[in-house]
């Protein structure tokens, strides 16, 4: 111990000891505060939280229990009667008929002293009925009872329109001459077409409201009831000396159950589940600042015991580990150097052993990754074959190993592999040969290939493939053949210029995802192959390849996913489309031969048997017509049977969607149909329109249309994206904008996900395919 007490860096050793304990304990601390702390809140909300809740239940009864006249007054004979009648009720009940029906509803009137008065109203025939007369609609207000302009005009509007319980906005009635404050209700008896039979039309005494509020009111605390539109219903008052940021707060809460804090005070949120209001409990938050000053000190003095410990365990720990760290340090320096550099390290300090060491360490990694620079060139030729050869398992794997290589641009960037063999003064009147260059003499060929490409301004990487050939993958930007002639006639003139080899080049299909490159590196290879075979490579030879080469018919997984998607909507419409794209991809383009359109054939089948399969329709394939079509081999036939099965599925989905749901369910689809355009849809407001949660919402989409609502709306934006690319010349950051989007480059990102090619390049491949029809 007295050794170390005179090293210094023992004292900085030490110091790091009781810092670090000193920050931990702090922390702890301040973690074991933050909680209590947090806990005492829960509680102290809990209990004030109860009391609201009951109340809110107390009243949502009382509502409750006002709500069920309603039920009530639809079975009453004499209700029925009058609600049946389009004549003046002294033509339909005489005066003692009259008299006792006055008497019943004094009798429902006198069962809440909530209610002041009780009238049943028939918009159909203009008639009233009161506690005290019977009457004409427009005379009952105007005599008996008056409201202003505004309420009026909600209450003639109401009562004409189907309502199950509507509670109106508290306001003034004058009745005789006399004014009181009420809060109007609206309830349907019966439904009829056009407008209810009936209509209950009940008015509240809110000072009654009020007084019962005020009874149930517990110490200091703040209760009223808050209207959704921010008006407050309670004593006068009441809300004096609450923040108005916490009243705005209040009001944008749209949870069913909330609290809120700001500044002194402490909200409590209750939402009615019968009436368009909440009941709010405000409270002060002294009992909560109390208990956490008494926490906050207990913690104080634990923390301070916590650390005199902690000063006292580092100084015994420093001491116990210090020489072993110490010895170990001078053990790794002795270890790494010379022998003649032991007597030297001895004398060092443990930080310039350190320092040294990791010199040392640093000096032969820097050699080591000299070294790494020669296995470049085959870590290259890896990554190039696995995208030649698709060794990847999806997208996103293969755009990974497309940035690796070098050949990543953007999103839209599209792709081509060709393939060279190199002949030394290649002769075009003897026969193609393979080519016996090995691979050092393909350097310089690699190297001016990539040169070239460079040069033209692209991007591109060349390899050696297995069979001793080069393969190249270009990223190109743009569909046009034509740029990729001129890169690859290049090529063809420095390679005789410079090597004076002589170079046959195959070109592939080009491509929008690493997941085609193989696709278009085999027809590459398979054109090369056909130009050794025929020993011609003049563009009339590879002419005949591309009309020879129509066994590859056009059905890419992106376009699979199209179909399968509009299948489970039931969008006859949309399929036919896909289908017709189809038709026009292999048949015209590609003119397919019959045993390759049989394959073409089988994979749509295939495609529409998983869409029944998972939707678990029965009764649209027959297997013996199957078998006789595939037998026959008619192209014809073929076509009609493909669209016999898509027309089952849509007519049985779209049956299904007419016949199931109820009201609510059709509602809430069709609002998303009608906003699909807005970019602020959500489920969370539609949840919040329809008075519904989010889960239930998600529930009753999927069940009624089978898809999740972000796949069905994005489906449905670029839908409406292909009809504005077709039909109008607006910029693409306008046409995103018009179906949704906030940002084109998501647009296009969600387009080319859905159709395999950027908005620019499917404005382009539709207008060439209007004008070739």
């Amino acid at each position: 111990m007295t050794v170390l007490s005179k090293n210094k860096t023992f004292y900085k050793w030490l110091s790091s000891y009781v810092i670090i304990s000193g920050v931990i304990v702090t922390i702890l601390g301040l973690i074991v505060f933050t909680r209590t702390s947090s806990v005492i809140d829960r509680q102290t909300v809990e209990i004030y939280g109860s009391m609201i809740e009951k109340d809110s239940m107390y009243y949502d009864s009382r509502l409750n229990r006002i709500r069920e006249l309603g039920v009530k007054f639809s079975s009453l004979p004499w209700a029925v009667k009058a609600m049946g009648a389009n004549r003046d009720l002294g033509e339909v009940f005489d005066i003692i008929q009259l008299n006792e029906i006055t008497q019943e509803i004094n009798y429902y009137k006198a069962i809440d002293n909530l209610i002041y008065s009780i009238s049943l109203l028939f918009p159909s025939s203009g008639n009233v009925i009161d506690a005290s007369s019977k009457g004409n609609i427009s005379d009952y207000f105007t005599d008996s009872m008056s409201f202003d302009t505004k309420t009026m005009d909600k209450i003639n509007n109401d009562m004409r329109t189907y309502n199950y319980f509507n509670v109106l906005e508290p306001t003034e009635v004058t009745i005789y001459s006399n004014s009181y404050s009420v809060i109007p209700i609206i309830q349907s008896v019966q439904y009829n077409i056009g407008m209810p039979k009936g209509t209950l039309f009940i008015l509240i005494n809110e000072s009654t409201l009020l007084k019962s509020m005020a009874d149930r009111r517990v110490d200091n605390s703040k209760t009223f009831i808050l209207y959704n539109n921010g008006t407050i219903l309670a004593d006068k008052g009441i809300v004096d000396g609450i923040n108005k940021k916490l009243l705005d707060r209040i009001s944008e809460s749209r949870k069913e159950i909330d609290s809120i804090s700001y500044g002194n005070d402490f909200a409590y949120i209750v939402q009615s589940g019968i009436a368009p209001w909440k009941y709010v409990y405000v409270f002060p938050k002294n009992d909560m600042m109390a208990n956490r000053r008494l926490n906050a000190t207990f913690i104080i003095i634990s923390a301070v015991v916590v650390l005199f410990v902690g000063i006292l365990l580092s100084l015994y720990f420093t001491a116990k580990s210090y020489n072993p760290l110490l010895k170990l340090l001078k053990a790794i320096g002795a270890a790494i150097p010379e022998p003649e550099q032991v007597s030297v390290i001895k004398k060092q300090s443990e930080f310039q052993i350190i320092e040294n060491t990791v010199g040392r360490l640093s000096k032969e990694k820097d050699e080591f990754k000299a070294r790494l620079v020669k296995y470049e060139p085959a870590i290259k030729t890896n990554i190039l074959q696995q995208l030649i050869k698709g060794n990847f398992s999806n997208e996103a794997e293969g755009k990974k190993l497309i940035e690796e290589a070098g050949l990543y641009d953007n999103d839209d960037s599209l792709f081509c592999v060709v393939v060279v063999d190199c002949f030394d003064e290649f002769d075009k009147s003897s026969e193609i040969k393979s080519s016996s260059i090995s691979y050092i003499e393909l350097m310089p060929v690699i190297d001016l290939v990539e040169q070239v490409i460079k040069g033209e301004g692209n991007k591109g990487q060349a390899f050696q493939t297995d069979y001793n050939r080069i393969a190249v993958i270009l990223c190109v930007k743009s569909a046009d053949r034509g740029d990729i002639n001129s890169i690859l006639s290049a090529i063809k003139t420095q390679a005789m210029k410079d090597l004076k080899l002589s170079l046959v080049i195959g070109t592939g299909s080009i491509v929008s995802r690493s997941t085609g490159i193989s696709k278009s590196y085999h027809v590459a290879d398979k054109m090369l192959d056909w130009i050794a075979f025929t020993g011609d490579d003049s563009e009339q030879n590879i002419a005949k390849f591309s009309d020879a080469d129509n066994s590859h018919y056009f059905y890419p997984i992106q376009w699979e996913e199209r179909l399968v998607n509009n299948l489970k909507k039931g969008d006859l419409g949309a399929v036919e489309n896909i289908i017709r794209e189809l038709k026009y991809e292999n048949i015209v383009k590609r003119n397919l031969r019959i045993n390759v359109f049989k394959r073409l054939f089988v994979e749509i089948i295939e495609t529409e048997m998983r869409v029944i399969d998972e939707l678990n329709i029965s009764g649209i394939v027959n297997e013996d017509e199957y078998d006789e079509v595939i037998t026959a081999g008619k192209e014809s036939e073929l076509w009609i049977f493909i669209e016999k099965i898509y027309r089952g599925i849509c007519l049985r989905i779209n049956a299904a969607l007419e016949n199931s749901g109820i009201e609510l369910r059709e509602k809430i689809v069709r609002y998303i149909n009608n906003n699909c355009h807005n970019p602020d849809i959500s489920l969370k407001n539609i949840a919040d329109k329809f008075n519904l949660s989010i889960t239930n919402v998600s529930v009753i989409f999927k069940d009624l249309t089978g898809f999740n609502f972000i796949d069905y709306v994005t489906r449905n934006r670029i839908d409406e994206s292909k009809k504005l690319l077709e039909k109008t010349e607006d910029e693409i950051q306008v046409i995103s904008g018009k179906v949704g989007y906030l940002s084109d480059k998501t647009f296009r990102r969600a387009f080319k996900k859905l159709e395999g090619v950027s908005p620019i390049e499917y404005r382009q491949l539709k207008r060439k395919a209007n004008r070739q029809a």
